[in-house]
């Protein structure tokens, strides 16, 4: 009896173990060389292509795996476009959407908007120079678009997001008729 005790205790503490380890959802990392569920808006071109090789070691884009989504364009007033993806999944597993982002010489700013349903949040994030960076941007670090309630506020903050309807990227240049020349990959929202 004390056997079978410990075997179902065991069965349980790996059960539980393998759930806290496995708790993201994969949005995309291209890796099947397509970008079929992005759309792509405004002035923003992309393009999956494969990881640009390095000669030093850099453990965020060893991660990378084969392909990346380059995004171009020229912006007008700082503004070039951006690129989405529907999701519509529970999101209440998830307390932040993480993400590699390959810079370019010019620089530039991402704004990162997460849609539940309606209501939408927003992060604004540096484009760094060349290489990659990770960002992981928890959902209580978003901010509340001006025009929704303070109820929609007040969940987010104490209970998280519940669900995710689409993701959005804004590219924004380094200067009023700039240019946004950066990668994005590996996307997921995780624990």
């Amino acid at each position: 009896m004390k056997k079978l005790s410990a075997l179902i205790l065991g069965v349980i503490l790996l059960a539980g173990a393998a759930h806290g380890i496995l708790t993201f959802y994969l949005v995309d990392n291209f890796e099947d060389g397509t970008s079929s569920k992005w759309y792509a808006f405004d002035r923003v071109n992309v393009a999956v292509a494969r990881v640009p090789k390095i000669a030093k070691r850099d453990l965020v884009i060893e991660s990378d795996g084969e392909y990346l989504l380059e995004i171009s364009g020229q912006a007008a007033d700082w503004y070039a476009g951006g690129i989405g993806t529907s999701l519509n999944i529970d999101a209440r597993d998830y307390s932040r959407l993480q993400f590699d982002l390959w810079g370019s010489p010019g620089g530039g700013k991402l704004k990162v908007e997460v849609f539940e349903n309606d209501t939408k949040w927003i992060a604004e994030l540096p484009i760094l120079g060349r290489g990659a960076t990770r960002y992981s941007v928890p959902f209580t670090a978003l901010l509340l678009d001006p025009t929704a309630t303070a109820e929609a506020s007040a969940r987010v903050y104490s209970r998280g997001l519940s669900t995710i309807s689409r993701i959005q990227f804004i590219f924004v240049a380094p200067a009023p008729a700039g240019t946004v020349d950066c990668s994005l990959d590996n996307i997921i929202l995780t624990y």
